[in-house]
């Protein structure tokens, strides 16, 4: 009989009492592997479009050979990245049948308060991890406000940020020593 706002859906989701300890362990595994691969497939998409971004350009500059060469690299990364989709959806389909639900999608890239643009998100933490070794080889600056930090994002996934966003969106930073890197 409540006022405002109080309402049947207080219990949460009735399956996810009911799971023990070893189908969630199994349930995430699942996630994970199919994070891992749709992140994979995402990069090799990214750089399948930088290759023939390259072709193209010689193609215009008449090194017909080069261009060749190029497209070739397109292709091959276009083909990874076709396999690890499917990968990722089979993972997928398999944690939905273990939770017999649909698994919720995390959104590709998010934008945190006090930037312009929009940041990577991703859904595995060993890639968030490569990530931020990747931005810590690339840092020119020396304050730690710039300093990269990996974060759980709140709409899911992971988030390399420097740390000044990081503390202005009041995230929890990750420390990346505490992912285990020995499953990539």
């Amino acid at each position: 009989m409540g006022g405002r706002g109080s309402g049947g859906s207080r219990g949460g989701g009735g399956a996810s009492k009911s799971i023990n300890a070893k189908t969630e362990n199994e349930l995430n595994y699942l996630l994970n592997k199919s994070y891992k691969y749709d992140d994979d497939a995402y990069e090799f998409s990214r750089r399948a479009a930088s290759e023939q971004a390259i072709a193209r350009k010689y193609k215009q500059a008449g090194k017909k050979e080069l261009a060749e060469k190029y497209t070739q690299y397109a292709k091959e990364a276009l083909a990874k990245a076709d396999e690890a989709k499917a990968q990722s959806k089979k993972f997928k389909t398999e944690a939905s049948k273990l939770a017999s639900k649909k698994v919720q999608d995390i959104p590709r890239t998010y934008q945190y308060k006090g930037e312009n643009g929009v940041r990577t998100v991703y859904k595995s933490p060993q890639n968030a991890r490569k990530a931020y070794d990747q931005a810590r080889e690339n840092l020119v600056s020396t304050a730690y406000r710039d300093h990269p930090s990996i974060v759980k994002s709140p709409k899911g996934g992971y988030s390399v940020v420097p740390h000044g966003i990081a503390k202005l969106n009041n995230l929890k930073e990750i420390s990346p020593y505490s992912i285990d890197m020995s499953d990539s």
